[in-house]
């Protein structure tokens, strides 16, 4: 499980690729298929994370040949949909775009100014709000640059309008200069869902860095999906309207409003990202216990291990604690009000790592006799929790999502409580992928041996249940075809980062998010020709870690070091003792850094 702490298929672009205004002058051009020209070091004078499909740059790369945004002039052109709401998104989007290109430029914020024209053609915007934003949602786009004719974007939708602004900025310089033109693109994603998981719940993170240091290189690096772990036992930060005790943050000051939650759904969106929120159940909800301590089984048993990982436990990681099956409806009526905040076509709720023996608050041992017909018992209590959660969702019109444990390890496959259609997050059993989606379910590779962030990240004396720590060319090297030779990959939809927050802080999000969720990224955007090689693509990849820098972020070096504490949940800062079966407290590494000052960078991060 992922938190055991004791221990190429394209998607469906559709329509016309769009007419690019330079294709005469393609002869002049170096034409590389998903790669960039590169200089005589091997380093690309302009290149885009991730490679496109196609990229096409003068080889010349004469500095003559150079294009100043200064004061570039936007024209935008709906061909099909909504006007003005889709002419809103195009100028709202290109002024966040402006942002990543002007971070040296004073000239980019003088009023005035007469630049290049950039003109956008959209051939059909009739989806400009998040709630049609799907995994069915056209991302192709084209764009060209030349000294004469400016900038010239066209995308079949809004979405790939903002990749194209992606695009651009990828291209231009600290100064807001593009080179090496005449340039064109023609581009498409691989995979429909290039997505990253955030836990706000082990640790809170601001409105302010969830912008900053997850969504705004998110958009740069084409990723489409932040699915928003909410809440867990340690913490549920969300405002609860309905049963405002439900709301049980660290701290009033470490919240998320419903104001707060739209604002980061409408900047995504605007980012060319959707939001796709997991409110986990039964399990991990030991949080609501605060609410009502009766709602909750087992809450806070100890050793939360149980007798041991072998014979039995209450919990995979501190504090124990499950919604009690009959009070399945509190947790509906919540999804109920959360999904009109959220207006993704999909939700999670998880389902993993529930606890059978927390249900029953006694611990049957795997190999007694009684255990088989426990087991039996319990899964049919899961069944009809999971069977209202399911009904919910769907009268909510939206798709359903869960981890792999449902299908492999509960086994719900083939009945109500896991309705065909319904998508898989697969972080444990990558190697059934097939066998789930041959019987017809969608799934979302996640891996945890290659595309959990938070592995390795402890000290060099301390490591974490699932280290080693996943380096770049670990996460670029995965493909979630690897097991899919000879067969259909079509319900393959694309694949997640995982950032569980347990060993983050604020303060070094960015470091250990950066850039290595942005070697998936390319992974699930490019052709799976083009990126057979890790090191073909560091030069890259250090150019963009440069570019981040330069945003004012902290990406990690690609040779990531070592941290100078084992952090852990900021619950656990004031938590009693978490003793597990052989008297180890879970929460005794945090005593090493009570007196530190963790927002300070150095005071967590060790020598490179």
């Amino acid at each position: 499980m992922r938190r055991l702490q004791a221990r190429g298929v394209r998607a469906t672009a559709g329509g016309p690729r769009g007419t690019l205004a330079l294709r005469t002058l393609c002869a002049l051009l170096v034409v590389a298929q998903g790669r960039g020209a590169a200089v005589s070091d091997g380093t690309p004078p302009v290149s885009i994370w991730p490679l496109p499909e196609s990229l096409s740059v003068n080889s010349a790369c004469s500095a003559n040949e150079t294009l100043s945004l200064h004061g570039a002039q936007l024209s935008v052109q709906i061909r099909s949909g909504d006007q003005q709401a889709a002419g809103d998104y195009v100028r709202k989007a290109w002024r966040l775009a402006q942002q990543d290109w002007s971070v040296n430029s004073a000239a980019m914020a003088m009023t005035g100014a007469s630049g290049p024209a950039v003109q956008v053609v959209v051939r059909d915007a009739s989806c400009a709000t998040p709630a049609c934003y799907t995994t069915a949602t056209n991302e192709s786009y084209s764009l060209s640059i030349s000294k004469q004719g400016g900038v010239q974007i066209e995308a079949q939708t809004l979405i790939g309008v903002s990749h194209a602004f992606s695009s651009l900025a990828s291209l231009a310089s600290a100064d807001a200069d593009v080179s090496c033109l005449p340039i064109q693109v023609v581009d498409r994603p691989r995979f429909p869902h290039r997505g990253l998981l955030l836990d706000t719940a082990r640790n809170w993170f601001s409105v302010e860095d969830i912008k900053k240091k997850v969504i705004d290189p998110m958009h740069l690096t084409k990723m489409n999906v932040l699915k928003w772990h909410v809440y867990d036992s340690q913490s549920q930060p969300l405002e609860v309207r309905w049963w405002p005790a439900l709301w049980q943050p660290y701290s009033r000051q470490q919240v998320y409003t419903v104001d707060q939650a739209k604002e980061v759904i409408d900047y995504a969106f605007h980012r060319g990202i959707r939001i796709l929120p997991e409110f986990d159940m039964p399990g991990h909800t030991d949080i609501f216990a605060k609410a009502d301590p009766s709602m909750v089984a087992c809450s806070g048993f100890l050793p939360w291990d149980g007798l041991g990982w072998d014979v039995g436990t209450w919990c995979n990681q501190p504090p124990a604690g499950q919604i009690r099956p009959e009070n399945v409806s509190v947790m509906t009526r919540l999804l109920e009000e959360w999904m009109e905040v959220f207006p993704n076509s999909v939700v999670s709720t998880g389902a993993d790592e529930w606890n059978a023996n927390c249900w029953a608050e006694r611990i049957v041992p795997k190999n007694s006799s009684e255990y088989p017909q426990f087991w039996a018992d319990s899964l049919e209590k899961l069944k009809a929790f999971q069977v209202e959660v399911a009904a919910t969702v769907a009268g909510a019109q939206r798709q359903w999502a869960v981890y792999d444990e449902s299908f492999v390890d509960w086994k719900l496959n083939g009945t109500d409580a896991l309705p065909k259609g319904t998508i898989l997050f697969v972080w444990e059993y990558e190697d059934q992928m097939p066998a789930m989606t041959a019987a017809g379910y969608d799934v979302v590779a996640m891996p945890y041996k290659h595309w959990y962030l938070d592995c390795g990240l402890g000290t060099k004396d301390k490591d974490n249940w699932c280290a080693p720590l996943k380096d770049w060319k670990n996460m670029y090297q995965y493909d979630p075809l690897a097991n899919f030779t000879g067969r259909d990959p079509s319900r393959v939809l694309g694949g997640e980062a995982a950032m569980w927050s347990e060993m983050v802080r604020p303060v070094i999000l960015d470091y250990i998010l950066w850039p290595r969720a942005a070697a998936m990224a390319e992974r699930l955007w490019s052709p799976a020709d083009a990126t057979k090689s890790a090191e073909a693509a560091r030069p890259r990849l250090e150019r963009l870690v440069a570019q981040l820098e330069l945003r004012g972020l902290r990406p990690s070096p690609l040779d990531f070091p070592n941290f100078k504490y084992f952090l852990l949940p900021q619950w656990c800062d004031t938590a009693p003792p978490q003793p597990d079966s052989e008297g180890v407290d879970y929460c005794a590494p945090a005593k090493l850094y009570a007196d530190v000052d963790l927002s300070v960078f150095d005071n967590l991060v060790g020598p490179i």
